[in-house]
C-alpha cells in the first residue's frame, strides 16, 4: 500500500542539553564556517573540507605542530567575514553570493579582476545605473574593494579574540587575500613573508571548489595555473605529488565528524564562556546588513525575559535566549539585494527570505548539542495559522520556547514598519509612541502568533 509522504513537524519538545552542557569550540567555528559557505556560493562543508585537505597537505610537508594548529584554524576562520562588507558588495555589484561564487573563475588581480569587476558592475540595475558603477569602478581603481577585503579581515579577526583564538590565527588572517606574486592585498606581502598557514589555505580553498566541479584534473589544472601568482609553488608543487592521495582521503559523505576529531587544540565551552562566545557569533552574524544592527540580541533579551516573567525554569530561558542569539546564522544564504532593497519583495525573493530559517537549522543540526537550538531558532518565523515559515505548521506544532522568539520577532518586525514609515528621528524622539504602536499592533494579530500568553508576556517587557 502506497504511503502518503508527510512533512517533518519540529520536535514536540526541547531538551535542556543546550543549556546544561556546552559545545566543543571547534563545532561553533565549524558551524560558522557552515554559514561562510552559504554565503560564499559553495555547497555546505566546503569550508570543512578545506580545511582536512590544508592540514594533511601540511603532514605530508612537515608542518610544525604549532602551525598545524593555526592552519586548522586559519582554515575554518578566514573566509567567514564574507558578511562584512555584503551591504557594500550588493550595493554596486548586485547579488554578493553569487559574486562571490564566480571569483572562483579568474586569477583575481590585475586586468582579469578589473574585467571580472566591470562585468558585474550595477548587475541586476538600469542600464544607467550599470553605467554608473562601472565608471565608479574605474574612477577608484579597485581602492574599494581593498578596503573591503580589509574590513573582512578585521572582523575576522576581532572574532577569533572573541573566541580565545587571535594567539594561533591572528597573524595570518590580514594575510587571508594577500597573493605569492604581491598583487593581492596587502600588497606589502608576498612570498615567503607569507606564513605557510596562509598559503595552504589559499590553495586547498582553490582546488577544493574545481575539483567539485571537475574531478581531480580539475583541481590540479587550477592549482598550476594559478602557481608562482596567487599560489606559492612549492606548496602547489607538493598538492600535485599527492592530489590524489588527499581528495581520495576524505570521507564520501559528511567531513564533519573526522573535521572536529582533527582539532589539535580542543577547547569546551560551556556556562558562561559559552554565553560569550554565541553573544560574538550573534553580533558578527547581523554584520550582513546594517538593518540587523543589534537585532540578534535584541531579539535573544527580549524574548528570554518575556519567558522568564512567565515562569519558565531558568535552564529553559538559558536555552530559549541562545537560541535567540543564533536564529539570523542562515542570512547568509539569502543576498544583500534581498534584504537591503527599499521596496517590497517579489513572490520569489519572499521564496529566498523564507529559505533562511530552513538554513538556520541545517547549519545547526551538525553541532551536537548545537542542534537542539536549532528546532527553536528555525520556529521563529513560524505562525498559528500555518502561514509563517519554514515549516508553515500551526501553533500546535512550534515549540513551546520558539514562541517567545516568535512574539517578540513580530515586535521587532513593527518596529522596523515604523521605521521605514515614520524614519529614524520619530521613531527615536517619539519612544512612548512608538511603544504604543507596537503594544497595539502585537494585541491586534494576537491570533496570528502560536502562544497568546508569550504574546502577553512580550508585551508586559
Amino acid at each position: 500500500m502506497r504511503r502518503t509522504p508527510q512533512l517533518l513537524g519540529y520536535p514536540p519538545h526541547v531538551r535542556h542539553a543546550a543549556s546544561d552542557t556546552g559545545v566543543w569550540r571547534s563545532e561553533l567555528v565549524a558551524t560558522l564556517s557552515l554559514s561562510a559557505d552559504l554565503g560564499r556560493g559553495q555547497s555546505m562543508e566546503h569550508v570543512a573540507r578545506s580545511c582536512l585537505l590544508a592540514v594533511r597537505l601540511g603532514e605530508l610537508m612537515g608542518l610544525a605542530a604549532v602551525d598545524r594548529e593555526s592552519t586548522y584554524h586559519l582554515a575554518l576562520l578566514a573566509w567567514v567575514g564574507c558578511t562584512a562588507d555584503s551591504h557594500e558588495v550588493a550595493a554596486h555589484f548586485g547579488d554578493d553570493v553569487a559574486l562571490r561564487a564566480h571569483t572562483y573563475d579568474i586569477d583575481f588581480a590585475g586586468l582579469p579582476l578589473l574585467g571580472f569587476l566591470l562585468r558585474h558592475a550595477g548587475a541586476g540595475g538600469s542600464p544607467l545605473h550599470r553605467a554608473r558603477e562601472a565608471a565608479w569602478v574605474l574612477a577608484t581603481g579597485g581602492r574599494a574593494v581593498e578596503q573591503a577585503l580589509a574590513a573582512h579581515c578585521q572582523v575576522t579577526a576581532r572574532l577569533a579574540e572573541q573566541l580565545g583564538l587571535g594567539g594561533s590565527v591572528g597573524r595570518y588572517l590580514p594575510q587571508t587575500f594577500a597573493r605569492w606574486d604581491g598583487r593581492g592585498s596587502p600588497t606589502s606581502l608576498s612570498g615567503p613573508a607569507l606564513g605557510l598557514p596562509t598559503r595552504l589555505v589559499h590553495l586547498v580553498d582553490v582546488v577544493a571548489v574545481h575539483h567539485r566541479r571537475g574531478g581531480i584534473a580539475a583541481a590540479v589544472e587550477a592549482a598550476r595555473r594559478r602557481s608562482g601568482t596567487h599560489l606559492d609553488p612549492a606548496v602547489v608543487e607538493a598538492f600535485l605529488a599527492h592530489a590524489t592521495e588527499l581528495f581520495d582521503g576524505l570521507p564520501e559523505q559528511s567531513s564533519w565528524d573526522e573535521l572536529i576529531s582533527a582539532d589539535p587544540d580542543p577547547h569546551w565551552l560551556d556556562g558562561s564562556e559559552l554565553t560569550a562566545a554565541l553573544e560574538a557569533v550573534a553580533d558578527f552574524t547581523d554584520l550582513k546588513s546594517p538593518y540587523f544592527a543589534g537585532h540578534s540580541r535584541g531579539v535573544a533579551d527580549l524574548a528570554a525575559a518575556a519567558a522568564r516573567r512567565a515562569g519558565h525554569p531558568e535552564r529553559d530561558v538559558v536555552t530559549l535566549r541562545r537560541a535567540g542569539l543564533l536564529h539570523g546564522l542562515g542570512r547568509t544564504g539569502v543576498p544583500n539585494t534581498i534584504w537591503d532593497k527599499p521596496g517590497p519583495l517579489t513572490e520569489l525573493e519572499w521564496e529566498r527570505v523564507r529559505l533562511h530559517a530552513y538554513y538556520t537549522e541545517r547549519v545547526l543540526s551538525r553541532a551536537g548539542k548545537l542542534s537542539a537550538l536549532g528546532a527553536v531558532s528555525a520556529a521563529a518565523h513560524e505562525r498559528a495559522d500555518g502561514s509563517g515559515y519554514p515549516r508553515s505548521v500551526g501553533s500546535s506544532g512550534v515549540p513551546l520556547l520558539a514562541r517567545y522568539l516568535e512574539a517578540e520577532q513580530g515586535n521587532e518586525g513593527v518596529l522596523t514598519a515604523l521605521l521605514e514609515q515614520y524614519g529614524i528621528a520619530w521613531t527615536l524622539l517619539m519612544p512612548e509612541q512608538s511603544a504604543t504602536r507596537c503594544l497595539d499592533h502585537l494585541q491586534g494579530w494576537r491570533r496570528f502568533y502560536s502562544d497568546n500568553n508569550a504574546v502577553i508576556h512580550v508585551r508586559e517587557i
